[in-house]
């Protein structure tokens, strides 16, 4: 690939020449794979990243990559898709451990991991997966960056590196090749605002498999879907007058969620009414802000459905916000309703 032939070049302070990752991509992208997750049907219902992190053919994932796979198969440069199972899984940090049975072991170099509690904000960062692949032939890509921040508050590393849906899983390496994170989400809306779950996380599930044994395997799908609805309903709004509201109406997600994979949303508008509505994460949100998601735009329609697929935000508190103006001067208000579907996908009962 012309991307693994060239020299990616950064300029740090106190570095007078460019960096070479030449080698470190090299030696890094043999243990990257290319993860899809199908329905009972063989249909891919997601795809992602995965690496190479144990031998005995052990892989760390993001965990809603696969939450919703009824069968998983991962395909690492230069072999064939081979089916994976899914033996442990972290909820709380969005990380999953694979097993691939038929992995060649002694072809397969594990991947280094590193600490992630000793990570300053600033160091050189390598991202390393597969956004927007075909299927038929995935191709790995490879982006660089630096530490933005480290967010105790939800145990995240915020990296600026350049990061899409298909990244998710992925390896983010130091400059010296360890794995000091895995790629995990990007905040919509805000520019190389891109989240990674510290590998510590990894390794702690790593060292829930039980040495030299067969670990157990989980049941697929790991997940199964839970609409929750959020709606609200106006009263009239009279002429020539605007509403701004905010957090009107906020639900939390349901127990044992894993995720909040999609949105389905109606709107019935009366009169001449505009209406704009739109969700955010965990409060009232403007609509400009990164946390808000799920833009319902009734300017112009008086019925509206529609659906946001493949959102893959964490269980979270979602508020229902809007702006409405009348410019009529009809002697008497127009209302609307509006109706969310929320679309989680919950453990079962027998995931642990």
């Amino acid at each position: 690939m012309a991307l693994l032939a060239c020299v990616l070049a950064a300029t740090s302070p106190g570095l007078s020449q460019p960096l070479n990752l030449v080698p470190l991509v090299s030696a890094t992208t043999p243990s990257v794979a290319f993860v899809v997750a199908q329905d009972e049907s063989g249909q891919p219902v997601e795809s992602g990243t995965a690496f190479v992190a144990a031998s005995d053919g052990l892989l760390l994932t993001a965990l809603h990559v696969v939450a919703a796979a009824s069968q998983i198969t991962v395909t690492l440069p230069g072999y064939p898709a081979l089916g994976a199972d899914v033996i442990a899984i972290d909820a709380d940090h969005d990380v999953a451990l694979l097993r691939v049975p038929s992995l060649p072991h002694n072809r397969v170099r594990p991947l280094a991991l590193g600490d992630s509690d000793a990570v300053p904000v600033g160091a050189r960062v390598v991202v390393i997966g597969y956004p927007f692949p075909s299927p038929s032939a995935p191709a790995v890509t490879v982006d660089q960056g630096i530490v933005s921040a480290l967010r105790a508050e939800d145990r995240f590393i915020q990296v600026d590196a350049s990061a899409n849906a298909g990244d998710s899983g992925g390896p983010v390496l130091s400059v010296d090749g360890n794995v000091i994170g895995i790629m995990d989400a990007s905040v919509a809306g805000a520019q190389n605002f891109n989240l990674a779950v510290p590998i510590n996380a990894g390794r702690a599930l790593l060292q829930r498999v039980p040495a030299g044994g067969a670990a157990s395997v989980l049941a697929l799908p790991l997940t199964v879907p839970r609409p929750i609805p959020l709606t609200f309903r106006s009263g009239g709004i009279g002429p020539r007058a605007k509403q701004d509201r905010l957090g009107i109406n906020c639900t939390p997600p349901p127990a044992q969620a894993a995720l909040l994979d999609e949105v389905d949303a109606a709107m019935q508008v009366s009169g001449a009414l505009h209406v704009v509505t739109w969700l955010s994460q965990d409060r009232g949100e403007p609509a400009q802000s990164p946390l808000a998601f799920g833009r319902v735009d009734g300017t112009t329609a008086r019925r509206f459905t529609g659906a946001l697929p493949h959102l893959h935000l964490p269980p979270m508190t979602v508020c229902l916000n809007y702006t409405a103006w009348n410019d009529t001067v009809l002697p008497f208000g127009l209302s609307f309703e509006v109706a969310y579907a929320l679309g989680y996908r919950v453990f079962r009962p027998a995931a642990p």
